[in-house]
């Protein structure tokens, strides 16, 4: 890595580069540096607000806050039950365990497959909605 900080005579900041060489021996600019680490900071927000979103569905449903009808609970079940996005316990999508997903009122499909107002007209299009069913 180089980090050159040039100064004018009044001891002002004149010139800041930086150059980072990667493991192939390929030069990183100071901008693809700052352009990759904001693109870490974003997905990073995105992951923290993804895990607080899931916490607070878990907590309603473990606590038996905001409940969908035993219908609805049903009918996302086996949309997701179908689903390519299923991945064994979990949406491979927005992470969420599906069990207790599906048993909150307020909780949406991530594809939008399901949510507390279009339940009833997936029913009528047979599965996920995902084309693969």
């Amino acid at each position: 890595m180089k980090i050159k900080l040039v100064y004018d005579k009044d001891n002002r900041k004149k010139e800041v580069s930086a150059t980072v060489t990667n493991a192939t021996n390929n030069t990183v600019t100071e901008k693809t540096l700052i352009a990759n680490t904001e693109s870490n900071n974003r997905k990073t927000i995105s992951k923290i607000n993804k895990f607080a979103k899931g916490i607070k569905g878990l907590t309603k449903s473990t606590l038996g806050l905001g409940l969908a009808s035993e219908e609805v609970i049903k009918e996302r079940r086996s949309i997701c039950d179908t689903c390519v996005h299923r991945d064994n316990k979990s949406c491979s999508i927005c992470g969420c365990f599906i069990i207790p997903k599906t048993r909150v009122a307020s909780e949406e499909c991530p594809k939008g497959y399901w949510g507390s107002s279009n339940v009833e007209s997936n029913k009528r299009s047979g599965g996920c909605g995902c084309g693969k069913n």
